[in-house]
């Protein structure tokens, strides 16, 4: 079979008719309303069958990829075959509502660098070797350990999903399952990780939010919710009904799969949550920024706050309160670059032990809930189908087992 030597036809929007179509030979061919999942299908099922004619013409008529016959797999190149899975990653994952989530970024930033190195290849040469190539390249670029792990896991994905298209065989698949991960060593900079942090360190930082802010923090204490569920909580969302109060989430971080998410508000997250609960405005966001005092005024005519706090500036905020718990303020103050040696050691040393973040608090409470009732009773408080996910969350519940040497040793 002949290689492809051009690249498809683009998806293009025909201004007419709104519709989404493909260019071939200086005729449109319509692949659906532009937008829509037909469209995005169709154009998955126009490029595959368009690379194993050599790229010649159009299909006239229309296959899918699960239809082609091993032996006359297609012979895309590895830019190809991303140009179909990136189409369809677009159109997989979003939520109920229609909006994209992030996964699709997270492959979009796993596959560049394999784009970059071997972006020309054939998607049947790639090799555990080649994707070796691309592990050093994310290295170089300063990645951690961690990152790197999980981007080339996301690039073996990628590869199954062409495997199930039948882009290229399976035994590139197996191969790549191969290369090993990378380990912890000298040269490899180490991801901080996510460790729960303690109320005290929590309860300094407190007079330095405003206070709709600090109710937000105790919510996530005590619920240990994701920052993204509570941010965007509705009076509407939330039965008060019971003594323990249930919110059940329309958008979450696994929307996209079709699963479900209830978050549980017991006594002392309600005693924080009682004050900002709108009543009269049921769809409006609690935590909105449009609530602080001030939030207008101060914007020095710049944008107006929103209605949702975006996902930057809470963690913005939340720095800035650590810093105002830094005991000798004069210091932050002073730009990096005029900082001594001392004093920037003596900074760094401060934020490790003090700086936190709001995912934190989700560990926190992960931990302890697995060390007073178990692991399972933790992953449904969390929202996690698999009881490993919580093991990662709370692997410093270790109070159990020192419970037991004490009785035992």
């Amino acid at each position: 079979m002949p290689r492809l030597t051009v690249k498809p036809p683009r998806l293009c929007r025909h201004k007419g008719s709104g519709q989404a179509c493909v260019y071939v030979e200086g005729r449109a061919q319509y692949l659906g309303r532009w937008g829509s999942a037909e469209s995005r299908e169709g154009y998955v099922r126009f490029v595959a069958e368009w690379a194993t004619k050599g790229g010649a013409t159009s299909p006239t008529t229309p296959t899918t990829p699960a239809s082609i016959p091993l032996a006359t797999l297609p012979d895309l190149t590895v830019s190809e075959a991303m140009l179909s899975f990136w189409t369809w990653a677009q159109d997989r994952y979003r939520g109920p509502d229609g909006e994209p989530t992030r996964t699709a970024d997270g492959f979009r930033l796993a596959l560049r660098p394999l784009r970059k190195l071997h972006g020309a290849l054939p998607l049947a040469e790639l090799s555990p070797n080649r994707l070796r190539e691309v592990q050093n390249e994310m290295l170089a670029a300063g990645l951690t350990r961690q990152t790197v792990n999980g981007r080339i896991g996301k690039i073996r994905q990628f590869v199954s999903w062409c495997v199930g298209r039948e882009l290229c065989h399976e035994s590139i698949a197996r191969a790549l399952e191969h290369v090993e991960p990378v380990k912890p060593r000298p040269d490899v900079r180490e991801g901080p990780g996510r460790r729960p942090v303690s109320w005290t360190t929590v309860e300094a930082t407190l007079p330095h939010l405003p206070e709709m802010l600090q109710a937000l923090v105790k919510v996530l204490w005590f619920t240990g919710a994701r920052v993204g569920e509570v941010r965007r909580l509705t009076t509407g969302m939330i039965d008060r009904t019971g003594e323990v109060w249930v919110a059940d989430l329309a958008k979450h971080k696994t929307a996209w799969a079709g699963k479900s998410r209830t978050l549980l508000i017991g006594p002392e997250a309600q005693e924080a949550l009682r004050p900002w609960i709108r009543p009269d405005e049921p769809d409006a966001v609690i935590f909105s920024p449009k609530r602080l005092e001030g939030a207008t005024s101060k914007n020095l005519g710049r944008r107006a706050p929103g209605e949702v706090y975006h996902r930057v500036s809470l963690p913005q905020a939340m720095r800035r309160a650590c810093a105002a718990t830094f005991p000798h303020p004069t210091l932050t103050k002073v730009k990096p670059s005029k900082r001594t040696r001392e004093q920037r050691a003596e900074l760094k040393r401060w934020e490790r032990e003090h700086r936190w973040s709001l995912a934190q608090l989700r560990h926190s409470r992960a931990t302890e809930l697995r060390e007073q009732f178990g692991i399972e009773t933790a992953a449904l408080v969390l929202g996690h189908s698999r009881t490993t996910t919580t093991a990662g969350y709370s692997r410093e519940a270790i109070a159990p087992a020192v419970e037991a040497i004490r009785r035992v040793g």
